[in-house]
């Protein structure tokens, strides 16, 4: 195919003439560029077989001839006049290619034109005939190796596996072959297609499914209920599993029957048999899976553990199980298949451990599903049990550790976690006990890759990947600082006071002799013994003296907040020191850019300061505005309230009695004034109505705010710009999907109605109002019902005691054609399906609702459409109530206090008989 993607190279020798003095030899390099992926067997020359020859190059070099990559000897960015040399590969003894105002075009030795300058492409083929593309309609051609014309530019696409035996090629949508000469062999009908190497042709459209030669061989017709599904080549030898009334079979590239179609699964396994790759059939039925290779069985009926998944290498591994036990069945690609022997009562896979995983063993096993990794232990290894015990196995069987263990978990590349004799110890990775099993646990919580946290006593200690006791089990707990720091940070709490460790810090005594060392030193077996230093690892930062100790993160730097005695101090981490005073209290959050503190005296200002400005300690209160507003804090001075930002300026001086915002991160904020509340989304206090005070604001979606004054409510946008009038007893916002505009839903004397506001995005004239209030259902529902996480736009209304489904993106039009005494929504989806139940005289029924588009006859306006809701009802019977269950198409049904079950989708039905 001509979409060319990777650059493939060979060196040929060409014109070789020696030069002995120089001992330099001329060859021509030939620059390939194809579309097939092989960069490890160039000795293949069929991977060359559709690529096309890119540049000629004239080389003097002395190296040995053979397939190197070209960029060893030109870069093709520095080449000048780089098109010159691509021309060098359109030449033929009797005429050749030239270049004219960006095209190409044909002219014979004489300098005569055969054809014009018509071509946008032109390409030399590895087969020596000619790819053409049509600058005006983009369609390809092909020429013959003298460059005479075989097909005009007439297709799509073409693809010459091999040129002697024809080519494939696209017109439109289709596909079909074509031969040497161009004339037509598979007609041009499919529309989805796959090539072997062994040109053959499986086309697929909506009436064929067949295998086909190149030459239009008949080998497999199919339809939709016998059909190919997939094919494997092995050595351009090509098979084809076949699907046919749900049972599977496998033809060969003569379309002969290898399997009947009579299993339940097939699967293409490579294997090695004889020293030599094969493909193996392996094949299911009735649950017993077996293996053929050619006439031979390797294995039959067999009983799998685990369902097979990996269509690659189907057999990489699994468990069988026989009379109660299990064996193994492990495909390896230097040895070929292993079976081992039935005889383990239980084999699991293993994983390392994390803190997510590690659990209780059995869980931490049977939840791992086998997939890649580069590490030797999940590869190689498994664990397998006997008579209660567990070991750790190869998967080829080979006992790497008896058979003498509880439980046994992996933890990094170096040790696993073995329980023995109710105590728990550790093993390196070849099986070898690395420590005394002397622990009462190791516990689930890893401290960065290499510490595990060991209990005895039920005492905390920690111990390293090397068996080393890093802590003795002496503390209540230890937990390890999130913290950005190259050394691993912990707080340890002792006598309930907690105290901080730098685990990793290192440093040096001197030798005798006087020479300071590095912990380098200790590791070089080259050193003089003399020079050899005793290294010191970990240090205690704070001392196991305070009540409580957290961490506080400014941009990139890391503080310890510890509290003694009811007062807090800073610790700077990276600066190992304490800031001088205590306080009563040390406030900040991963948003601010000050550490905030209160003082002995009561009064609040900021310690720390990045980016922002210093606070003195003179004011009453500082705080967030809400939980969730990261972008300022309210601040008080002498009774009253003010706003600061991030970097500590003022936006609002202390004036307010309160003020509060209005959701994640909003900068627009309600301020309490004696006469109400006042609104305000600006920078600074002169973006406030002095006019404006109401009794209170609430948030109405993303835009707007209810206000309220007089026992009334009305409608603001965020510019504090009355958009509806003080009219309503109350407000609620219907969430919608409709551009420029927002629904509301309004309540007076008693009954609902439904307004919608409109943007006007046009121009107008000054002072006239940018939005438009319309009324879409006057006051008249008794009820309105919003459902705030639907994915859709409907909502039930309730009017003269009866439901009401409407759409409110579709104009309010009705959605159930009739009404009922109550609905509920059951289930919503992205597919336009939405399931509700419906009650009727005191029963429930389930319907599903379905919203199509249609499109209109319209000579006009030929795309436009309009929207249909057709109700489907999903349960003939009536019940007592229909509940969701944990499945999304199964509900349960009740009547007279028993319950049944309805799946939507297998159609299945059980009448409500259960307790």
């Amino acid at each position: 195919m001509k979409t060319f993607i990777y650059i493939f190279f060979l060196i040929i020798t060409a014109n070789a003439t020696s030069i002995a003095q120089k001992e330099k030899t001329k060859q021509k390099l030939i620059v390939y560029k194809s579309d097939i992926i092989d960069w490890n067997d160039y000795s293949d020359d069929k991977i060359y077989k559709d690529s096309i020859i890119q540049y000629y190059f004239e080389i003097d070099t002395n190296i040995d001839t053979g397939k190197k990559h070209y960029l060893h000897f030109i870069n093709l960015d520095t080449v000048k006049n780089l098109e010159q040399h691509h021309l060098q590969t359109l030449v033929t003894k009797n005429r050749y290619v030239f270049f004219e105002n960006g095209l190409y075009g044909i002219k014979n030795k004489r300098g005569k034109i055969i054809f014009p300058a018509i071509y946008d492409k032109f390409y030399k083929s590895a087969q020596n005939f000619y790819y053409a593309r049509s600058e005006k309609n983009h369609l390809w051609g092909l020429f013959d190796k003298d460059l005479k014309r075989i097909i005009d530019c007439d297709y799509r696409d073409i693809y010459c596996q091999d040129f002697n035996k024809g080519c494939f090629v696209k017109m439109g949508g289709y596909w079909g072959s074509i031969d040497a000469k161009g004339n037509v062999m598979i007609q041009i009908i499919y529309n989805d297609v796959t090539f072997t190497t062994d040109s053959l042709f499986l086309g697929l459209n909506d009436r064929w499914h067949d295998l086909l030669t190149i030459k239009n061989d008949t080998l497999f017709t199919g339809n939709n209920n016998h059909k190919i599904i997939k094919h494997f080549e092995t050595y351009s030898k090509s098979r084809f599993i076949y699907k046919e009334k749900d049972k599977y079979g496998l033809i060969n590239n003569k379309g002969e029957i290898i399997l009947k179609p009579i299993y339940d699964n097939i699967f293409i396994s490579r294997i090695r048999f004889n020293n030599k790759i094969e493909h193996a059939y392996l094949f299911e039925q009735n649950n017993r899976w077996s293996l053929k290779l050619s006439d031979s069985l390797i294995f039959s009926s067999l009983d799998f553990v685990e369902e097979i998944k990996n269509e690659i290498n189907p057999l990489s591994i699994n468990f069988y199980r026989e009379n109660g036990k299990l064996g193994i069945v492990k495909n390896y690609w230097w040895r070929g298949v292993v079976i081992t022997p039935p005889i383990y009562d239980d084999i699991r896979k293993i994983v390392p451990v994390t803190n997510y995983n590690f659990k209780d063993f059995n869980n931490f096993t049977n939840n791992y599903h086998f997939g890649f990794s580069d590490d030797w232990v999940t590869l190689h290894y498994l664990y397998a049990k006997q008579d209660s015990l567990w070991a750790i196995i190869a998967q080829d069987g080979t006992k790497i550790t008896d058979f003498s263990y509880q439980e046994l978990y992996y933890f990094n590349k170096k040790v696993f976690i073995a329980k023995k004799n109710n105590k728990w110890g550790i093993l390196d990775t070849y099986g070898k006990q690395k420590s005394n099993f002397d622990l009462d646990k190791i516990s689930k919580k890893i401290i960065g890759n290499k510490y595990m946290i060991i209990v005895r006593n039920n005492l905390f200690g920690l111990i390293d990947d090397s068996a080393n006791i890093i802590l003795n089990p002496q503390y209540q707990q230890i937990r390890k600082l999130d913290v950005l720091s190259e050394n691993i940070l912990i707080k340890v709490k002792k006598d309930n006071k907690w105290g901080l460790i730098d685990l990793d810090k290192k440093y040096s005594l001197k030798t005798n002799l006087g020479i300071e060392k590095s912990i380098d030193s200790l590791l070089d077996s080259h050193k003089d013994e003399q020079s050899v230093v005793i290294n010191v690892k970990g240090e205690m930062l704070l001392n196991i003296d305070y009540d409580e100790m957290e961490v506080i993160r400014i941009g990139m730097r890391f503080f310890i907040k510890v509290e003694k005695d009811g007062l807090w101090k800073l610790y700077d981490l990276d600066n190992r020191h304490f800031f001088g005073e205590e306080y009563i209290s040390i406030l900040s959050t991963p948003y601010d850019n000050s550490i905030y503190a209160q003082n002995l005296n009561g009064k609040f200002g900021t310690i720390v300061n990045t980016k922002a400005n210093k606070l003195d300690f003179i004011y009453d209160d500082i705080s967030p505005v809400s939980k969730n507003t990261q972008s300022s804090k309210k601040i008080k001075l002498n009774g009253k309230y003010g706003l600061i930002n991030k970097e500590n300026d003022f936006v609002l001086s202390c004036e307010y009695n309160d003020i509060n915002s209005f959701g994640f991160d909003s900068k627009i904020y309600k301020l309490k004034v004696d006469e109400g509340w006042k609104f305000f989304n600006g920078k600074n206090s002169s973006d406030i109505k002095t006019n404006s005070a109401y009794s209170d604001i609430i948030k109405l979606g993303n835009n707007f705010f209810k206000v309220k004054t007089n026992d009334k409510y009305g409608i603001i946008n965020q510019k504090d710009s009355l958009i509806v009038n003080y009219k309503f007893d109350e407000i609620k916002f219907i969430p919608n999907k409709l551009n420029n505009s927002d629904i509301f839903a309004t309540k007076k004397n008693n009954k609902w109605g439904i307004i919608k506001i409109t943007k006007n995005n046009g121009h107008l004239k000054q002072g006239e109002n940018r939005y438009t209030e319309n009324i879409i259902i006057d006051q008249v529902l008794d009820t309105i019902y919003i459902n705030k996480d639907s994915k859709h736009n409907y909502i039930s209304v309730f009017i003269n005691n009866k439901f009401i489904l409407v759409d409110i993106n579709n104009y309010f039009q009705r959605v159930l054609s009739g009404i009922c005494d109550d609905l509920k929504e059951l289930r919503n989806y992205n597919d336009r399906k939405y399931i509700y139940k419906v009650k009727n005289n005191n029963k429930w029924k389930l319907i599903r609702i379905n919203k199509k588009w249609i499109k209109n006859k319209s000579t006009y306006n030929p795309k436009h459409s309009h929207i249909i809701y057709e109700t489907e009802i999903l349960t003939k019977s009536i019940y007592d109530d229909i509940e969701n269950s944990f499945d999304k198409n199964t509900f349960i049904t009740k009547n007279n206090e028993l319950y049944g079950i309805i799946n939507t989708a297998n159609n299945i039905k059980i009448k409500p008989k259960y307790k």
